[in-house]
């Protein structure tokens, strides 16, 4: 019910800190939402390992950083090693939303999606075409920028419209049956 404030929020994001996975604008959308709000008891969750190599390292610099730069660190949990399946699942499970921010990329696919919708109903997505299998399964930001996030956020935290909830969560469901693998083995066997 939107007429009922949540006091507790949270939003998650998950996968490898790369530029183009769009954790700067999460942050930022994130931040304007924590000052727009600020009698709710918010938290976002960044489950976002950081590799070896200077893109993530840089990546993470920056968005620690721009975290600091809003004044948000008590607000934002980080996540950097690399977690076993458990560990994901205990950390996103309650959160309110998952949020996965990538901007434009030449990958096909996104295993963090999948890993994702496996544990929680609520996943957003930009309109990259990473995400065009399991777009039906997912909310779908209007853009990539941080502006689109926020709206999002603010929408989630109000209450989505109950009808678009209830056809994601119906075709999550369908595609969790589809993808496990008692159905996968039926359709080699």
């Amino acid at each position: 019910n939107s007429d009922i404030k949540k006091t507790d929020f949270t939003i998650a994001c998950f996968g490898f800190l790369y530029p183009h996975k769009g954790a700067a604008k999460l942050i930022e959308a994130f931040s304007k939402f924590v000052k727009l709000y600020p009698d709710v008891n918010v938290k976002l969750k960044l489950l976002m390992t950081v590799k070896d190599d200077y893109k993530t390292v840089n990546e993470f610099e920056f968005c620690k950083k721009i975290i600091e730069d809003l004044l948000i660190k008590d607000y934002v949990e980080w996540y950097v090693e690399f977690l076993e399946i458990d560990v994901i699942k205990s950390h996103l499970e309650d959160c309110d939303c998952v949020i996965l921010p990538y901007q434009y990329t030449e990958e096909s696919s996104s295993a963090a999606s999948r890993m994702v919708l496996s544990i929680c109903d609520c996943v957003a997505v930009t309109p990259a075409p990473i995400f065009d299998d399991i777009r039906d399964c997912c909310f779908t930001l209007d853009g990539f920028e941080k502006e689109n996030i926020f709206y999002f956020i603010e929408s989630a935290y109000k209450g989505l419209d109950e009808n678009l909830v209830n056809k994601v969560k119906e075709n999550r469901n369908n595609w969790i049956h589809e993808n496990n693998w008692t159905s996968i083995v039926k359709i080699y066997d």
